[in-house]
């Protein structure tokens, strides 16, 4: 169960560091002023990730992922960054068991 568990913690956890990195490159591609579809793929793929692998079935991280995509912005970018900090093996826990 603890494997299991951990395994599951830290999956969570790359698919949440993977958001903030994009969250981070798409900000940093706005301060640029070089924001373009090509950027924003990232984006899609992400939300297809998030839907098809949080194992945490997090909804707050679905919507910024999706809001993000939909209206991408330095805000919506923060919300999404905000949104994928990491979940704590006691609350994956709750979640999965």
């Amino acid at each position: 169960e603890d494997v299991y568990l951990d395994w599951a913690t830290d999956t969570a956890n790359d698919l949440r560091k993977e958001a903030r990195g994009v969250a981070e490159s798409l900000t940093q591609a706005i301060s640029d002023g070089n924001l373009d579809g090509r950027r924003m793929r990232r984006v899609r793929t992400l939300v297809d990730r998030i839907s098809s692998m949080d194992l945490a079935d997090d909804i707050r991280l679905q919507v910024a992922a999706t809001r993000a995509l939909e209206q991408p912005s330095t805000a919506s970018f923060k919300s999404l960054k905000d949104a994928a900090a990491d979940i704590d093996r006691t609350v994956m826990r709750q979640v999965i068991f």
